[in-house]
């Protein structure tokens, strides 16, 4: 018995729609070519599948037993397309990224943006995920490369040093610290502050260093991101210390940054797989973030000297 594709594909398609005619409409094909596959379906399984009548095919018993059959064996099939389509992607022309929420919005969208000017025809996709999260999906090999706060140490994996910059103090024009040309702890006493969560690692090293001046804040405000904490900042909520990087993206909505006297490094790591097994694709990303990163340090020390 030897069954065909064309076959299996007019018999679905009159199942669905009843008639040979819609089927043929269905599949971009004439009413009799569907009619003869059903016949040559048929004389294959030894099978009735349609009774014929001037209102269509109807189903037999047999037809519909053999339905279910043929449904799953059409999702297995579409699972293998999709399979092998996302297999061919990855290995030519798809590049997944993921990073933590500071980089997520214009910083990679425009790295990015710079990559497709030399490929249009990239496919790309982008998660915002944890730096443990980024991490981990890179080891699972769910992501091609990824930028994850905090030093990373994997031998598996290889891991650059990506950033090590200095957070810097963000404030609205208004706020009287700006007349500041650095700001030092002893600023932030009596003044509103906005913090990251308690857990962030940031956020302690910071907690520490205002403990250690008895530096007390007014109020204080959390934020889950540090993209959360500069929109707090922009309400004119107080002031924050963040990385630079994503405060860059708020100066355009009537926020300054002014440096801060005490050097708490924004450190990230881009991480990926092994150098041998790595996509040209990655290799060639890796390499647009490193240029990226060079033009936002730049604006970020016009900014400051601009003050």
């Amino acid at each position: 018995m030897k069954l065909t594709t064309t076959q299996i594909e007019a018999f679905s398609a009159v199942l669905a729609v009843g008639t040979a005619t819609g089927a043929a409409s269905i599949l971009n094909t004439s009413q009799p070519s569907v009619s003869r596959s059903i016949k040559q379906l048929e004389d294959a399984t030894g099978l009735r599948l349609f009774d014929r009548s001037k209102g269509g095919f109807l189903p037999t018993a047999a037809a519909v037993e053999l339905s279910a059959v043929i449904e799953e064996s059409y999702r297995g099939m579409n699972d293998i397309r999709r399979t092998a389509e996302a297999i061919r992607k990855r290995e030519t022309k798809q590049i997944r990224i993921a990073c933590l929420p500071a980089f997520s919005n214009m910083f990679l969208a425009d790295a990015i943006s710079r990559l497709m000017e030399r490929d249009p025809t990239l496919s790309v996709s982008v998660q915002s995920l944890l730096s443990k999260e980024v991490h981990s999906a890179v080891h699972k090999g769910l992501i091609d490369i990824g930028i994850a706060a905090y030093e990373v140490d994997d031998p598996n994996l290889s891991v650059h040093r990506y950033t090590t910059m200095s957070e810097v103090v963000l404030l609205q024009r208004s706020h009287p610290l700006v007349e500041e040309e650095v700001i030092r702890p002893q600023h932030l006493s009596r003044q509103n502050l906005i913090l990251l969560s308690a857990f962030d690692p940031y956020r302690i090293r910071l907690d520490n260093l205002l403990a250690s001046e008895n530096v007390y804040p007014s109020r204080t405000l959390e934020a889950e991101t540090s993209a959360g904490a500069c929109a707090l900042v922009a309400c004119g909520m107080g002031a924050a210390i963040v990385n630079p990087i994503t405060a860059l993206e708020y100066l355009d909505r009537g926020l300054v940054i002014r440096p801060f006297s005490h050097d708490l490094p924004f450190v990230t790591t881009v991480v990926s797989a092994k150098s041998g097994s790595q996509p040209r694709l990655v290799r060639e990303f890796e390499k647009t973030l490193v240029a990226k990163l060079a033009l936002a340090k730049a604006e970020i020390a016009c900014r400051l000297c601009s003050q």
